[in-house]
């Protein structure tokens, strides 16, 4: 679809499709508002694997590791780049609710709040093919409760996390030279190493690649660790680090959450 440049403020105060562009230490999205219900069987035809794709090019769309969609029920899509469904995106659900947070009016949530948000604790919930996932502030930063607790197997010192969507961890000595060497069609893949007493971490994406950071599986090696009875659960990747703290028996993850840009489609 394309629009004259006269067209697209006039398209600002009407358009059922506003974006945000927003990262998480780098880990970056396009996230859609939209009034089609995610179960509308047209939101397929809306959000194709062709345009999902034009949408996440860097340079012949808005450029993206995955793109998000919420429609008026609080019911989130997620996509990788290359127009595949994704079952979790930690950091990316974070970035939504930072835009939530942020644009209350945008997203009527003094109509919704009976359902969707607590006013006094401010806790929002968000719909996932994986689940309900609840989301707060924390400070500056952004907390997240994923929607079942992480369930862990071992072979051959490699682990294997489902949280939603599935993680393969490998412990390696330092930075893989080439991480696509490490890359499973089956798996979102991190390599995880320690240095000066830090975890660090890269990870090869289902439908995207490497990215800069990657919520769940920042939140699948937190799991591991914790299984292995250690206290320090913060992630470190590229742009900096993803914390997670102990609530009862519960793992919450805490990071950062960046809005670059609002603006509505035009592709």
């Amino acid at each position: 679809m394309k629009h004259q440049a006269k067209d697209i403020f006039e398209k600002v105060s009407t358009s059922d499709e506003i974006f945000v562009k927003a990262h998480g230490l780098g880990n970056d999205f396009v996230l859609i508002k939209t009034d089609m219900l995610a179960q509308d069987q047209l939101i397929s035809e809306k959000f194709s694997p062709e345009r999902l794709i034009k949408l996440a090019d860097r340079r012949l769309g808005l450029g993206a590791d995955q793109i998000l969609s919420i429609d008026p029920n609080f019911q989130v899509n997620i996509w990788n780049a290359d127009g595949s469904v994704a079952r979790m995106c930690g950091n990316g659900l974070r970035s939504l609710g930072k835009w939530i947070f942020s644009d209350s009016a945008h997203f009527n949530i003094k109509g919704l709040h009976d359902v969707q948000l607590s006013v006094s604790s401010q806790v929002l919930e968000l719909h996932t093919i994986s689940g309900l996932v609840k989301i707060s502030k924390h400070e500056d930063k952004i907390k997240l409760h994923m929607p079942f607790k992480a369930k862990i197997s071992e072979d051959g010192g490699v682990y294997f996390v489902d949280i939603g969507n599935p993680h393969k961890i490998c412990i390696v000595s330092s930075s893989p030279k080439n991480l696509e060497d490490y890359a499973d069609p089956n798996y979102n893949v991190s390599c995880i190493w320690l240095s000066n007493g830090k975890c660090n971490a890269r990870t090869w994406e289902l439908g995207t690649g490497e990215t800069c950071a990657c919520g769940s599986a920042a939140f699948a090696i937190a799991s591991v660790l914790d299984s292995f009875g250690e206290t320090n659960l913060e992630i470190h990747f590229k742009h900096g680090s993803i914390n997670h703290i102990k609530e009862g028996d519960e793992i919450v993850q805490v990071g950062q959450a960046q809005i670059v840009a609002v603006g509505v489609l035009c592709l």
